[in-house]
This record gives C-alpha cells, sequence and structure tokens, in this order.
C-alpha cells in the first residue's frame, strides 16, 4: 500500500509537471506569433490579410486556452499534491514500525488510507478528466523504485508485499 501510494504521488507530480510544460509551451507559442505577426505586418504591409489572419488565430487559441482541461489540472493538482505528501509521509512514518503491529492494525489503517486517498482525490480531481498518461506512469515508477531502493535498500514490490 505505501508501495502504490508512493508511485501515486510520484505520478500526480510527473502529471503536475507535463500540465504546466504544456500550458506554458502554448502560452510562449502564442506570444511569439502574436507579437512577431503584428512586427511582420509593421515591416512588410503588402500582405495584411496574412498577419491579420495568425493575429485572429493567436486570439481565439489565447480565449480557448484557459478552458482546455490542462488549466484545470493544474489547479487541482497544485491542491491535492501537497495534501497527498502529508498522506504519503503518515505512511512512511508507519511503515518505520510496522513489524510491532498486528494484521488486523495493519489492515485498519491500509482502509484509512485509501479513504484518505479517495477523499483527496474526489475533492480535487473528481470529475475534471485525466487521462492517464504512459510517460508518467514510467516515470512515477522509475521514482517510485528508486525511493525505494535508496531509502530501505528494496524494490518497489517487495515494499509493497511488506505493507
Amino acid at each position: 500500500m505505501y508501495s502504490v501510494m508512493k508511485y501515486k504521488e510520484s505520478y500526480w507530480d510527473k502529471y503536475l509537471e507535463r500540465s504546466q510544460r504544456i500550458q506554458d509551451w502554448l502560452t510562449r507559442i502564442c506570444a511569439i506569433f502574436s507579437a512577431g505577426s503584428i512586427v511582420s505586418w509593421s515591416i512588410w504591409p503588402q500582405i495584411p490579410l496574412v498577419w491579420s489572419f495568425i493575429v485572429i488565430i493567436v486570439q481565439a487559441i489565447q480565449v480557448i486556452l484557459p478552458k482546455l482541461h490542462y488549466q484545470s489540472h493544474i489547479s487541482a493538482l497544485k491542491y491535492m499534491i501537497p495534501s497527498l505528501k502529508d498522506l504519503v509521509y503518515k505512511m512512511e512514518c508507519v511503515w518505520r514500525r510496522i513489524d510491532g503491529l498486528s494484521a488486523e492494525e495493519i489492515n485498519k489503517l491500509m482502509d484509512n488510507y485509501w479513504q484518505d486517498y479517495y477523499k483527496l482525490y474526489n475533492q480535487y480531481i473528481g470529475a475534471t478528466y485525466c487521462p492517464n498518461n504512459g510517460k508518467c506512469d514510467k516515470k512515477a515508477e522509475t521514482a517510485r523504485a528508486c525511493y525505494f531502493l535508496s531509502l530501505y535498500g528494496v524494490d518497489a514490490e517487495a515494499a509493497s508485499k511488506n505493507a
């Protein structure tokens, strides 16, 4: 369970990074094309139709940009990730003393952690469409494996069997 939550934390981190990169890229491209077409219009006034068409397209994209799903992902994940990190930290504290807990106590803790995760998910993501991303998945899997190997000297699969 701890391993799975660590994966989810890493996945949402990577997903936020990706969404922010896409948002930044689109914003920069729009700014460059908008400014470039206005400057080009003043330098080459012979083809105003081309420059005005480019400005119209860029302005339309900038109007649509806040409505793209990346914007809602960024907003939701900026609030969800810190709470998820807190949850994973609580799990890490329990992980360190897991040998002293009974199976019943472990099961109760696992149920509580899953409930906490689903509350976070429903509160921040809810009905927001977040498609699964293969690149984020691979990066999160690698981050999780590195985390468990560096901190505990075990691979993530061994960690998931113990918690």
